[in-house]
């Protein structure tokens, strides 16, 4: 190895799916009572969360520790990509309203940031190495 190559950790596919998939579902369970909102927000920001999330934790999970804070940024990282992109496709789409944008963004912001640090930690409780 050379001075300017560095290790990163190897990605563990089955821990990586297994975490993407759980971590708002476990967060929905855990809060279920607070009048039903994190199951709207699985139903709500399901789809986003895995469109954007997903590339984002794969880059992550390559160069970082699973790490509740740092993945918890990542997934705010995340929801704001998200949020920028809904923005511009109601900029050129002049026949929807744009109320959703600022509920999506208000509401999205904490749940994505329980998502990805959750994201994080079922990472690192489910990741083995794979060339064991």
């Amino acid at each position: 190895m050379s001075a300017n190559t560095e290790a990163r950790p190897l990605l563990d596919p089955i821990a990586f799916a297994g975490a993407l998939v759980l971590a708002p579902l476990m967060v929905a369970g855990l809060f279920f009572w607070v009048i039903l909102i994190p199951v709207a927000a699985v139903i709500l920001g399901g789809l986003p969360y895995l469109i954007f999330g997903g590339p984002v934790f794969l880059w992550m999970v390559t160069r970082y520790p699973p790490d509740f804070g740092t993945f918890a940024i990542g997934g705010l990282t995340a929801h704001l990509m998200f949020v920028a992109c809904l923005a511009f496709w109601l900029l050129t789409d002049t026949d929807r309203p744009d109320d959703m944008l600022g509920f999506l963004a208000l509401w999205g912001a904490p749940f994505s940031l329980g998502w990805g640090g959750t994201f994080g930690w079922l990472y690192g409780a489910f990741y083995r190495s794979p060339l064991r």
